[in-house]
C-alpha cells in the first residue's frame, strides 16, 4: 500500500492512530520538483523496486510503475 502526502500529515497520522506507522513503516522524501525524462523515470521505478522488495510486497509490474509514475506526474500538475 502506497499512500503519498506531505510529512505534515504524516505525523498527524501517526499520533492519531496507534496502526498507522505498522502499516506505513517507509517514509521517503523527493525533491520538490525533477525533470520529466528517461533518467528520473527509471530512477522512480527502481525506487518503487526496492522499497516494494524491502517490505516485502508483490512485484509492480511495468505497467503498475507506469501508472505511478503517472499519478505522481498528475499530483505535481495539479499541485501547480
Amino acid at each position: 500500500m502506497i499512500l503519498i502526502g506531505d510529512r505534515y500529515l504524516y505525523y498527524l497520522l501517526s499520533r492519531q492512530d496507534p496502526d498507522f506507522q505498522e502499516l506505513f513503516k517507509v517514509t521517503a522524501d523527493f525533491a520538490e520538483d525533477m525533470p520529466r525524462n528517461g533518467d528520473s523515470a527509471l530512477l522512480y521505478a527502481r525506487l518503487i523496486g526496492a522499497l516494494a522488495h524491502k517490505e516485502d510486497l508483490r512485484h509492480f509490474d511495468r505497467s503498475a510503475v507506469a501508472r505511478v509514475i503517472e499519478h505522481s506526474a498528475r499530483m505535481v500538475s495539479d499541485a501547480e
